[in-house]
């Protein structure tokens, strides 16, 4: 006999078990935190998507920090003269800087700052800070390195830095050499079936010809006997 009592208890174990996984994803960054998120290999013709990730429990209003990558490897995409957008955690931040510029001959730097302007208020929370796209050069293994992050309070009106707390500052990406073939042109006729209409055209007009043929015939015939 079917239990109802065991199948209730097993739906709310599960339950339970669920919402501490979740909860426990929820809280592995840890406070005041800076996380990278990128895909650990991108192929070749593709955007790679980089997300910087924060956890702020300090009230904040602004942010910096810097993305070094290498040149001949990435290069980030750029709309309205913006390389990194701005996230969900500070949709109405004004930019500060937000610029590449060149420090070697294959690596540079992003250079990115936002703030609140009055009468915004200081931000707490979990989400994006920026999102950067990178459009990918060439096949290989490369990386991306996040560094000198600094979130800002106002003590007593004056602005203070907030330490922060990076998690896994350098990432590493496999850009692998796939090959995304265009799609095929649509399909047309194919010679088989050209070939196949065209012995079906030649042997109608042959059965109209002899028909014509068989026609005219029989009507000289009728001619020459008087008919």
């Amino acid at each position: 006999m079917f239990n109802h009592h065991k199948l209730h208890q097993f739906v709310i174990l599960t339950l339970i078990f669920m919402t501490g996984i979740v909860a426990t994803q929820a809280q592995q960054l840890a406070d005041n935190a800076i996380h990278v998120r990128v895909p650990d290999s991108v192929a070749e013709n593709q955007v790679l998507p980089m997300d910087i990730i924060a956890n702020i429990t300090t009230p904040s209003y602004g942010f910096s920090f810097e993305v070094e990558y290498n040149h001949t490897m990435l290069q980030p995409r750029m709309t309205e003269n913006i390389i990194a957008r701005l996230g969900d955690l500070f949709p109405e931040a004004q930019v500060i800087v937000n610029q590449s510029k060149q420090l070697t001959d294959t690596l540079s730097v992003i250079e990115i700052a936002y703030t609140q302007v009055a009468p915004k208020s200081a931000i707490t929370g979990e989400g994006v800070l920026t999102s950067v796209h990178f459009d990918i050069l060439q096949v290989g293994d490369t990386q991306v390195r996040v560094q000198d992050p600094k979130l800002a309070e106002i003590v007593d009106g004056i602005a203070q830095y907030i330490p922060v707390q990076l998690s896994d500052p350098t990432v590493y990406i496999d850009i692998e050499g796939i090959v995304v073939l265009p799609p095929p042109p649509p399909p047309g006729p194919s010679i088989v079936l050209i070939a196949a209409f065209s012995l079906i055209t030649i042997a109608l007009a042959g059965f109209i010809f002899l028909f014509y043929l068989s026609r005219r015939n029989r009507r000289n015939r009728s001619v020459a006997y008087g008919l």
